[in-house]
């Protein structure tokens, strides 16, 4: 049965780091690397390190692992720990050495693992920690033939907004074999075509077969007008170019509205009161005495 590596992360204190490896190697080669298993609880904690497969799900970088993922991707089989099984005394750190060994016909593309400490036990009375898990993931680029296809399917804004701040959605598509990270800017421009922010794109993975959604946030408070906004980025070893652009209008009408309903109001004060003023002044300064 899958399950979200994300929601188990967080199931105790128990912590794993790095939480993601990004490798690379050829077929038929073999890549070791660390991680570490750390237990903050008051109790020893039984370990037991296991491999599977993850894929993406859904659009916001979640990922569950499981027997469902596509067998081009797969790479459990790939993977071995050392030590597979240890005990963990309350605050102690262990380090996990583990090691992909890619087969000499391993399918060039990217390849989607999950490194998992499983509690299987505790050596104190109460068992509180039983079955719970924490892993780091690990994604592996075997060299090759490899397509690196990705292409912006939405960039949008809301058309009409109050204030900012102003939020861009953006979601790449990945069609090609191997997990690529889109790099860029959104670039704004007023009416006048004059630049007025430049907004970094934050660096995600997308996953082959996946669209992830991105949110760029443009923080200027009370920008007024029409402006355009013009994704320009790039992506893989290639850095291949992508670019959209949207429009879209700025303009407090609320505050407008009130400011204009205050100037109404002062000029009707004005319009009635115009005739006082005038009797007075005559009064102060011509020495005139206004008729009842």
């Amino acid at each position: 049965m899958s399950m979200p590596i994300f929601a188990l992360a967080q199931s105790s204190g128990i912590t794993i780091s790095p939480l993601t490896f990004e490798l690379t190697a050829d077929p038929g080669e073999m890549v070791s690397n660390k991680l570490l298993v750390t237990n903050p609880t008051g109790g020893s904690l039984i370990f037991e390190m296991e491999v599977q497969d993850f894929t993406a799900a859904g659009e916001g970088g979640e990922v569950i692992v499981g027997p469902d993922v596509d067998e081009t991707l797969s790479m459990e089989r790939w993977v071995s720990t050392n030590p597979m099984r240890f005990t963990l005394e309350p605050g102690k750190t262990q380090v996990v050495d583990f090691t992909v060994s890619v087969p000499q016909d391993g399918e060039p593309g990217g390849h989607y693992a999950t490194i998992l400490a499983t509690i299987k036990g505790s050596t104190d009375v109460t068992g509180s920690a039983i079955s719970q898990k924490v892993g780091s993931l690990v994604l592996l680029s075997v060299s090759g033939s490899i397509r690196e296809e990705l292409f912006i399917r939405e960039f949008s804004v809301p058309s009409f907004s109050q204030q900012g701040p102003i939020s861009f959605l953006v979601r790449f598509e990945n069609i090609g074999s191997v997990h690529v990270m889109p790099m860029g800017f959104v670039t704004i421009a007023d009416f006048f075509g004059n630049k007025v922010a430049d907004v970094p794109l934050s660096p995600k993975r997308v996953l082959p077969g996946n669209t992830r959604k991105i949110e760029v946030m443009w923080d200027k408070r009370y920008p007024i007008g029409k402006f355009t906004a013009t994704l320009v980025g790039s992506f893989g070893i290639s850095n291949t170019p992508i670019s959209a652009v949207t429009t879209f209008w700025v303009f407090p009408w609320k505050i407008a509205l009130e400011v204009l309903g205050g100037l109404i109001v002062l000029l009707v004060v004005l319009i009635k009161t115009r005739k006082r003023f005038r009797a007075a002044f005559n009064i102060l300064f011509k020495g005139e005495h206004a008729s009842l």
